[in-house]
C-alpha cells in the first residue's frame, strides 16, 4: 500500500492475484502476509517493476532466521512475479533455486506423565478463584486429546457436550472442523470445571458483558483467556513445577503436549499390537491434519525424536516379556 489512502498499481495486482488463488481452492492467509509486506518494501522505495534485485532484496532484509524461511519467502513472492510477468513482461522472475534452504527441525520436548501431573499441580495452585482450575484443566484437555492449544483457547460452551462426552472443534487450522470423543475422565474433569466457574463466583456474569460469546477458558474476569497470557502462565507453571529441558535443548512449549500426545498414542498402538499404516488416518483426522503425510512428521521429524520412541518402545516390551 503506498502512503495514504490511495491503493498502489502493485497493491491493486496483489488484491487480483489474492482473488484468483482463492477462486482456484488456495488458502493464502500466510502468503497474503507476506506479499504485503513485499508490496509495502516496493512501495516505500517507489518502485513499480518487479526486478529479480529488489526480490533479493527484499527477502535477504530478514535476519537472524533459518535458511529455509528465506526459502519460503522468496517462492511466495516469485509466484507473485509470475503473475506480474504474464501480463506485463517487464516484470522480472528470478531463476527457481535463486535462494534455497534447509529447514532444520527442531526436536520437540516430550512430557512424561509426572510431567503432566506437575504441570497440573502448578497450574492448581496460581492466584484467583477461576485461573487455577481453569489453566489446570487446560492443560489435562491438551495431554488427553491433542488439541492446539489455539483451538482449546477458542472453544465455547456449546462446543463442548458433556452428556454425550463430546467437543466440537470449529473452523481451525486448514478451515476444517472435527469432533473428539473424550475419555470418561476428561469428561468429568470438565464437569469439575465448569461447576468450579458458576454464578457463585460472578464469573457467568462477567462472560456476558463479552456479548454473545461464551467462552470455556475464561480469566477470574469472564473474558476469555488469550494465548500470549496462556504462554506467560504456563511459562511460570514450567518454572514452578521443574520441568525443563536438558542443556542446550529447546525449552518445552505448549505445542509440544501436543507431539506427547501424538507419540504416546503411537506407542500405544506398538504396544497393543496394532497395525499403525492402517490407523494412522483415524489419528491424523482427530489431531485435525491435512492428511496423514502431516501426522507421520511428528515420528520421523529427526533421528533423535525416533530414538525416543524406540526406545519407550524397548522399555514397554521389557516390561511385557516373559
Amino acid at each position: 500500500m503506498a502512503a495514504g489512502d490511495d491503493v498502489s498499481v502493485l497493491g491493486e495486482e496483489l488484491a487480483n492475484y489474492l482473488a484468483r488463488r482463492r477462486r482456484l481452492g488456495f488458502v493464502v492467509r500466510h502468503d497474503e502476509d507476506t506479499l504485503r509486506s513485499f508490496v509495502r518494501f516496493c512501495d516505500n522505495a517507489r518502485i513499480t517493476t518487479i526486478t529479480t534485485t529488489t526480490i533479493v532484496e527484499w527477502v535477504t532484509a530478514a535476519v537472524g532466521v533459518q535458511s529455509s524461511w528465506l526459502a519460503k519467502r522468496f517462492g511466495v513472492v516469485r509466484l507473485f512475479a509470475q503473475h506480474l510477468h504474464i501480463s506485463d513482461p517487464v516484470h522480472e522472475v528470478p531463476p527457481a533455486r535463486l535462494i534455497v534452504g534447509h529447514y532444520e527441525r527442531v526436536v520437540p520436548y516430550l512430557y512424561s506423565d509426572a510431567d503432566i501431573d506437575a504441570l497440573m499441580t502448578s497450574a492448581s495452585q496460581l492466584s484467583g478463584h477461576v485461573r487455577p482450575v481453569a489453566y489446570q484443566t487446560l492443560i489435562g484437555l491438551l495431554a488427553a486429546t491433542g488439541m492446539r492449544i489455539s483451538e482449546a483457547l477458542a472453544l465455547d460452551n456449546e462446543h463442548v457436550n458433556l452428556n454425550d462426552g463430546l467437543i466440537t472443534v470449529r473452523n481451525t487450522k486448514f478451515n476444517k472442523s472435527r469432533q473428539l470423543p473424550l475419555h470418561p475422565t476428561t469428561t468429568d474433569a470438565l464437569n469439575r470445571y465448569v461447576v468450579a466457574r458458576t454464578p457463585s463466583h460472578g464469573v457467568d456474569r462477567a462472560v456476558n458483558r463479552a456479548g454473545d460469546e461464551q467462552p470455556l477458558f475464561i480469566t477470574d474476569t469472564g473474558r476469555r483467556i488469550h494465548y500470549r497470557q496462556c504462554q506467560a502462565t504456563f511459562a511460570r507453571c514450567l518454572a514452578d513445577a521443574g520441568v525443563s529441558a536438558r542443556p542446550g535443548r529447546r525449552p518445552p512449549r505448549l505445542h509440544d503436549i501436543r507431539h506427547t500426545f501424538a507419540v504416546n498414542t503411537l506407542i500405544g498402538w506398538y504396544s497393543n499390537g496394532i497395525n499403525v499404516t492402517v490407523s494412522l488416518p483415524y489419528l491424523s483426522t482427530y489431531l485435525g491434519h491435512i492428511n496423514p503425510a502431516a501426522t507421520y512428521w511428528y515420528f520421523t521429524g529427526s533421528p533423535e525424536l525416533a530414538g525416543v520412541i524406540a526406545g519407550r518402545l524397548d522399555t514397554i516390551t521389557s516390561t511385557v516379556r516373559p
